[in-house]
């Protein structure tokens, strides 16, 4: 059988009944998810190749483009989420709306730590909670730091906010920069829940963060809003850190904005794909304001942790992306 007539039987086998062929083949072959998107699975596939080849007049800009000394990372944040977590936050005092250089944390790295903004990243420190930041060209930036190479008291794929906020103000009083960027992996799942105390948080149960996350809403287990509501609360955590942050640094020109957005079911599109040029996967928000390092934080120590390759693909798997 030729490949195109191959090819064609995958698609009228997985359109009819998706679970009838191996996933990876499903997903190298046909991008059909249906161990994640159940029968949202075809439609997604679908939908994310028409996205994939569309054009947009979207304005191509950078991180680089802008004027900013602190760049704050919301991993996966919507701009209507921002709205709702600037209430009773004072420093926020606009959201805007702008357009991503990826859909996807991989895609965005790439893009933004191109070659040719070797310049900018040589007086640039980098602190980040995010597994595809190590992609990044490191030895270019005047220090960077991978916090998942730390140790951590919560049993989770990801940094919690405090350890980031920790690891990047004690960055920013020793080392010398024009440019620092910090990057939290929340609002991205897994959902955390804040305790009593700063540090004392813990995963919310509720919600596990490997490749059944979406199901749950594609299967009627819960609502939208619900779905959506774990990312907000996902957001009011880690901007609770970020507040912090801003209280711990000195920056004139600080900056809150996200690599990527996140889909909802928009044109069946779930979660973040690279390539896909949907407004739910490239619209961030762009908030603006500054920092003032008071001294109200000492920053905890955190040991170094084993974090080979293996670690980070457990790690991925974890996330739902494997």
């Amino acid at each position: 059988m030729s490949d195109i007539r191959r090819i064609r039987e995958l698609v009228r086998k997985g359109w009819a009944e998706p679970r009838s062929i191996p996933p990876f083949v499903l997903k190298k072959t046909l991008g059909i998810e249906p161990w994640k998107f159940g029968r949202h699975a075809v439609p997604n596939a679908l939908s994310k190749a028409v996205y994939r080849r569309a054009s947009t007049k979207e304005p191509q800009r950078t991180i680089w483009d802008e004027e900013w000394d602190l760049l704050i990372l919301l991993d996966s944040c919507r701009p209507e989420w921002l709205c709702e977590g600037a209430e009773n936050r004072d420093w926020i005092d606009d959201v805007e709306t702008v357009w991503s250089v990826g859909s996807h944390s991989a895609e965005w790295t790439e893009k933004t730590f191109a070659d040719e903004y070797g310049p900018e990243m040589e007086d640039t420190i980098y602190v980040t909670g995010n597994p595809y930041s190590a992609d990044a060209p490191v030895s270019r930036f005047a220090d960077f730091e991978n916090v998942n190479e730390r140790e951590w008291e919560v049993d989770s794929a990801v940094p919690p906010a405090h350890v980031v906020t920790d690891r990047a103000v004690k960055m920013a009083r020793e080392r010398d920069w024009s440019h620092c960027i910090v990057h939290y992996m929340q609002p991205h799942k897994p959902i955390f829940e804040q305790g009593e105390s700063r540090g004392d948080s813990r995963l919310d149960e509720r919600w596990q963060p490997n490749a059944t996350f979406w199901r749950q809403y594609i299967d009627g287990d819960v609502s939208l809003r619900e779905l959506e509501g774990a990312f907000i609360s996902n957001l009011e955590y880690v901007l609770e850190e970020v507040e912090i942050l801003l209280e711990n640094v000195d920056a004139p020109s600080a900056v809150v904005t996200s690599d990527h957005g996140q889909a909802l079911g928009e044109q069946f599109l779930w979660s973040h794909r690279r390539g896909v040029k949907h407004p739910s996967m490239r619209h961030v928000p762009w908030v603006e304001c500054s920092a003032t390092d008071t001294r109200s934080l000492e920053p905890k120590v955190y040991r170094q942790a084993t974090y080979e390759k293996e670690q980070r693909q457990e790690q991925l798997k974890q996330l739902g992306y494997l």
